[in-house]
């Protein structure tokens, strides 16, 4: 299985989130080219981001559930299992340490639920 995450060093950098997504795409159809079974992930709620970084992380998540679909990846939606209910914009605090990553606990929400969709994925 290829598990293609990225997406927010190119929202940090400002590149263009358009271009990000046919990256990611590229990853996706190399890797059904080869065979594998395809998931990719959507970007994570960036604390220390300004209203622009957290719009085009929003446009970006869009593209990325697109391109899921059309690809026929599992989706592992790490946006919403670290987003704070209260400001989806943010991760929940205790999820980040730092602002930028995951902490510890968020790490394991997130490995958690990869295992449970590979899991998933393995039983089809």
């Amino acid at each position: 299985m290829l598990v293609v995450q990225g997406g927010i060093n190119d929202v940090v950098q400002r590149r263009p989130v358009e271009k990000t997504a046919r990256n990611i795409e590229a990853m996706l159809v190399r890797g059904r080219d080869a065979g594998l079974a395809l998931a990719v992930t959507d970007v994570l709620p960036w604390n220390n981001g300004d209203e622009r970084a957290a719009e085009d992380i929003e446009r970006l998540n869009a593209l990325i559930r697109q391109l899921a679909a059309t690809a026929d990846a599992t989706l592992l939606p790490f946006r919403d299992t670290l987003a704070d209910p209260a400001d989806p914009r943010r991760m929940r605090d205790g999820l980040t340490d730092d602002g930028d990553h995951p902490s510890v606990e968020g790490h394991q929400l997130l490995g958690e639920l990869a295992g449970r969709r590979a899991a998933l994925f393995a039983r089809r």
